[in-house]
């Protein structure tokens, strides 16, 4: 079988019934859902770690229609490009990558590398929640950091 561990996970998602969102726009009750690959940001600046480097962040939401009069909220893997989520309109971004830094003290060296790196935070209105995840890369370990598996209520403003 020539299939990646990746493409076997959505294979065995779409199978359980799961929608998998690949650069696309779905509403759900009202609610505009973005749904990214891995993309780095944009071409001025390459991320080694994002997956999908045919296209980026910022070519991706320029051309999907999302209604920035309408509440979107936006799922990437990454804490990158938040200044081109919030120039489409996207209210609240969902990301991890970062683990919190997972091992002391690498801990610290992830806070200097990803401007948004764990727990809420506010670009210009964009709310970014960075999930530090439930697993970890490497060593099944965590010093200085958690597990999370976070609820996130969302509140219409009336």
């Amino acid at each position: 079988m020539n299939d990646t561990p990746k493409k076997l996970i959505k294979k065995k998602l779409r199978e359980a019934g799961v929608r998998v969102l690949e650069n696309e726009v779905v509403w759900f009750e009202g609610l505009q859902v973005v749904g990214l690959n891995d993309l780095q940001a944009d071409r001025q600046k390459r991320d080694m770690h994002a997956r999908d480097a045919t296209e980026t962040m910022q070519e991706v939401l320029s051309r999907l229609s999302v209604d920035k009069d309408k509440p979107a909220i936006l799922l990437h893997h990454s804490p990158k490009g938040i200044r081109y989520a919030r120039k489409q309109g996207i209210d609240l971004y969902l990301a991890g990558h970062t683990h919190g830094g997972q091992l002391f003290p690498l801990t610290f060296i992830a806070a200097m590398v990803h401007t948004y790196n764990k727990g809420f935070h506010d670009y210009q209105g964009t709310r970014i929640f960075v999930s530090q995840g439930a697993g970890t890369f490497g060593p099944p370990m965590r010093v200085g950091t958690y597990s999370e598996i976070a609820v996130i209520t969302l509140v219409p403003d009336l």
